[in-house]
C-alpha cells in the first residue's frame, strides 16, 4: 500500500492534479506505454550509456516507479518510451 501512494504521489505531481494523476494512469493503461524523460548530461543521476540508452540514479527510480505501475495496473506489459529533454521543455513534457 505504501508503494501504491508513492506511485499515485509521483504521479499527482507530473499532473495538475488529483484528477489529472487518474487521466494519466488510466491513459497508460488503455496504451499499455509509459513516457519518461531523461536529461543526457546530468550524469550521475541520468545520461546516455555506451549502448545509447539512458542511465543513472534517476533513470533507475523511473524504471521501479514504472514496474509498480505496471503491478498496480495489472498490465501484462508496459512498454516504457524514453524521451530526452531539455531544459527548456521539461514543462511542456510534463504537462502533454
Amino acid at each position: 500500500m505504501r508503494f501504491t501512494s508513492v506511485i499515485m504521489l509521483f504521479a499527482g505531481l507530473a499532473c495538475t492534479g488529483h484528477v489529472g494523476a487518474a487521466d494519466t494512469l488510466a491513459k497508460i493503461k488503455a496504451n499499455g506505454e509509459i513516457r519518461l524523460g531523461y536529461f543526457a548530461a546530468s550524469a550521475p543521476f541520468s545520461f546516455v550509456g555506451a549502448d545509447k540508452s539512458p542511465q543513472g540514479y534517476s533513470v533507475e527510480l523511473c524504471q521501479r516507479i514504472a514496474a509498480g505501475v505496471q503491478r498496480e495496473l495489472a498490465l501484462k506489459q508496459l512498454k516504457t518510451t524514453w524521451v530526452e529533454l531539455g531544459l527548456g521543455d521539461r514543462i511542456e513534457a510534463v504537462r502533454s
